[in-house]
């Protein structure tokens, strides 16, 4: 790595590859490295911070996901761009850095490569050593990639799919089943809408496995009509009542996410079963970051208990086809 290379890092950890999707030739580029790329399921990707990572093209085509999926991709990560307020900050860490001795590279060579906070290549060095050969995308999209293979695997051979992602809360369920739904231009259910009415929380429901979920409404409501066309009610727990219909429209992938939502109550409806697993440490700052230090509370004294409760009664994760670990 040289300094022109740790310029590039910085562009990409705060910009992603929006800049490469306004590139009216974005499609042909990729599909070129595509087709010249090796498969490879060992590669890895390579976070960069800030919620993106250096996808290997060589992966994706391991995994069998297509050129114009990987573009899909692309374009689904490009939507969050950066500042060149946040860029300009960050570059001045690193010039302190080189500074200070901890890192290798000249203050005046890293000042002259961003100041124009334009794009630029790797190295010519970086290049002979590590051929690289990527796309800069979402962890999110990250996260996904295996359901994605399996999905397309599945399309491929003529199939409609239905997803079921289960796991931890704080663990992405929402935020992968927002990427699938874009990615596959398909319709979302939450679980998250089917909370327990008030009424039904008795002694007896909630010391049930997986009771903290009105799972009987979530069958005839949504299971039971999944493969075509159909609307559910929104339950709304802040108001205690409903507060709206979705409307699901039939597709050849549909995606249902959140907790519970492979209860055994539901029989064997999803075709690919996830599991999103997550460390305490983590799922705990991300609690506290998004829902602040009361609720945190509630989700250590009350809600996650009753999910692990839920996943060891019934083995949730063992009997998934795919578990992603989130770091």
């Amino acid at each position: 790595m040289t300094g022109c290379d740790a310029v590039k890092l910085v562009y990409q950890n705060e910009f992603g590859c929006a800049h490469m999707m306004k590139n009216g030739q974005a499609y042909a580029v990729l599909e070129k490295e595509y087709n010249d790329a090796d498969a490879d399921i060992r590669a890895r990707c390579i976070p960069i911070g800030n919620r993106r990572v250096r996808l290997p093209i060589a992966l994706a085509k391991g995994l069998d996901v297509g050129c114009d999926m990987l573009f899909e991709m692309c374009a689904y990560s490009a939507r969050r761009d950066g500042t060149a307020e946040s860029y300009f900050e960050k570059i001045a860490e690193v010039i302190e850095a080189c500074r200070d001795g901890q890192l290798p590279f000249s203050c005046d060579e890293i000042y002259e490569l961003s100041k124009d906070c334009v794009p630029i290549g790797h190295s010519d060095a970086f290049r002979r050593e590590y051929h690289p050969s990527y796309r800069v995308v979402d962890t999110a999209v990250q996260v996904i990639l295996p359901i994605i293979s399996k999905t397309q695997e599945r399309m491929r051979q003529g199939k409609r799919t239905v997803i079921a992602i289960d796991g931890c809360a704080a663990a992405g369920k929402s935020t992968a089943a927002q990427a699938l739904g874009a990615l596959f231009r398909c319709s979302v259910v939450h679980a998250d809408d089917f909370f327990l009415p008030k009424d039904m929380k008795t002694p007896e429901r909630l010391a049930q496995a997986g009771g903290n979920i009105h799972y009987e409404r979530l069958k005839y409501e949504v299971i039971d009509h999944l493969g075509k066309p159909f609307e559910y009610n929104v339950y709304d727990c802040s108001s205690g009542g409903f507060s709206g219909k979705r409307e699901i429209a039939q597709s050849d992938v549909t995606v249902v996410e959140g907790s519970y939502c492979l209860h055994p109550h539901f029989g064997s409806y999803a075709d690919i079963k996830v599991y999103l697993d997550i460390d305490e440490k983590t799922q705990k700052e991300r609690i506290l970051a998004r829902s602040g230090e009361t609720m945190l509370a509630r989700f250590v004294n009350e809600w996650i208990p009753m999910e692990r409760r839920y996943d060891e009664f019934y083995k949730i994760k063992e009997n998934c086809d795919i578990t992603v670990d989130i770091q």
